[in-house]
């Protein structure tokens, strides 16, 4: 069951998934709908730079990627890698998907298990809980609300992470 982090959202009316996917710039959303699937992937395939000072994804571009975000740019050790717990598939009563990363630590606040607790290797106690887990958020109709973060890229392509749970389950 996923359980309240935070009331800061709550009060904010939520937006569709057109305005997300079609919102310029960096944001955050409220969104209700329903996490249609659960994909936790290999370590070495969903690590992704972000700065630890401000929490902001730094994608990777080859030999020119900074190494903290713009408003960071005199802290270069804020920078490492964080796992990505899973990617999730939201759909709300539009039809719309999107796809939400979510990263190591807003992993345990919304599971309540570390994320790397996701990957690799898992006892069966792990696997039980994950596969409950799995079954509770991704029952059919069943919405949550998600503080959803929009991150452009620099391809002009976005991000999206899930910052936030609002309400439970």
């Amino acid at each position: 069951m996923t359980t309240v982090t935070s009331t800061v959202h709550a009060a904010v009316r939520p937006s569709s998934l057109f305005t997300v996917l079609t919102h310029r710039g960096c944001a955050r959303f409220h969104v209700r709908g329903c996490i249609r699937s659960f994909a936790p992937g290999p370590i070495a395939r969903t690590t992704v730079p972000y700065c630890t000072q401000c929490a902001q994804l730094v994608p990777y571009v080859g030999a020119r990627s900074r190494r903290a975000c713009q408003g960071c740019e005199q802290m270069p050790t804020a920078f490492r890698y964080a796992v990505i717990a899973r990617v999730t598939s939201l759909s709300d009563k539009t039809g719309l998907f999107l796809d939400a990363l979510l990263l190591d630590e807003q992993a345990e606040q919304f599971f309540g298990i570390p994320a790397v607790d996701l990957h690799g290797s898992l006892n069966s106690q792990s696997r039980q809980r994950i596969a409950k887990i799995r079954d509770t958020v991704t029952r059919q109709g069943v919405a949550c609300d998600l503080a959803i973060a929009k991150i452009p890229l620099p391809n002009g392509d976005a991000q999206y992470r899930i910052v936030d749970t609002i309400a439970t389950v």
